[in-house]
């Protein structure tokens, strides 16, 4: 499963004029049956700010939701539609 080092949100939930950050995955992946602790759950989101002036900063907020995990000393992200959330076990 990949592993990504951003949240960035689906190509649809960009604004015209908004350049589409690409989501793609870093050179890391997860094997079947891996467990990670689970940090925040999060939608994509990326701020858009060519200037220092908050008036023309925009925020866009996909749909997708993923899950920040701690990977390798690195914090990660998968999405959450490719992982199952579990309890921790003691």
């Amino acid at each position: 499963m990949p592993v990504y080092g951003r949240a960035y949100p689906e190509p649809a939930a960009y604004p015209q004029g908004v350049p589409v950050q690409a989501v793609s995955p870093l050179p890391y992946a997860l094997k079947a049956g891996q467990r990670y602790a689970v940090g925040l759950r999060t939608p994509g989101e990326y701020l858009w700010a060519t200037t220092f002036d908050p008036a023309g900063h925009k925020v866009v907020r996909g749909e997708e939701t993923y899950y920040q995990i701690q990977f390798e000393h690195r914090v990660a992200f998968v999405r959450a539609a490719d992982v199952t959330v579990r309890p921790s076990v003691r």
